[in-house]
């Protein structure tokens, strides 16, 4: 998030950052540049839990790779991944717009989605049958348009 925007975002729902306290961004700061690049203090701190946490792969751009590697195998991991397909995609989303099927053909044919001047309705309704007819390309355009929809009603309330 940008500025404007973080700034407006604080203004909805202020952040807390409760680990950020002084002395521990001190010691932030006193520390040399070669242990805080490419990652290796939080490579550190995971390595030496008790949770265990260096068990759990770590994720990129949606490509899972191992946590012990550097900074060059990661790299070429996750290339090698991506050009094979080897991309981790979450279902959630569209599992849940398949469940909301129904009410987002209500909502598109409502007055208020008709009368609202800005909405593209051709764009809008291209989403929609496209999502539906099995193009799952459209589910992040889909999702963002009743995100941003149900926001919009929330203002009237």
């Amino acid at each position: 998030v940008n500025g404007p925007g973080q700034a407006a975002m604080d203004l909805l729902a202020p952040g807390y950052m409760p680990f950020a306290q002084k002395s521990l961004l001190d010691a932030g700061f006193l520390l040399s540049p070669k242990v805080k690049n490419n990652g290796r203090i939080f490579r550190s701190i995971i390595s030496q839990s008790n949770l265990k946490l260096d068990k759990f792969p770590l994720v990129k751009n949606q490509i899972i790779y191992p946590f012990g590697s550097s900074s060059l195998s990661a790299r070429v991991i996750t290339r090698i991944k991506n050009k094979l397909g080897f991309v981790y995609n979450d279902p959630t989303r569209n599992i849940m717009l398949d469940l909301l099927k129904e009410y987002v053909f209500e909502l598109i044919n409502s007055r208020e989605i008709k009368n609202f001047a800005i909405y593209d309705l051709n764009k809008i309704a291209n989403i929609v049958t496209g999502y539906y007819s099995k193009n799952k390309s459209f589910a992040y355009e889909l999702d963002w348009f009743l995100t941003f929809e149900l926001w919009r009603q929330s203002l009237k309330n």
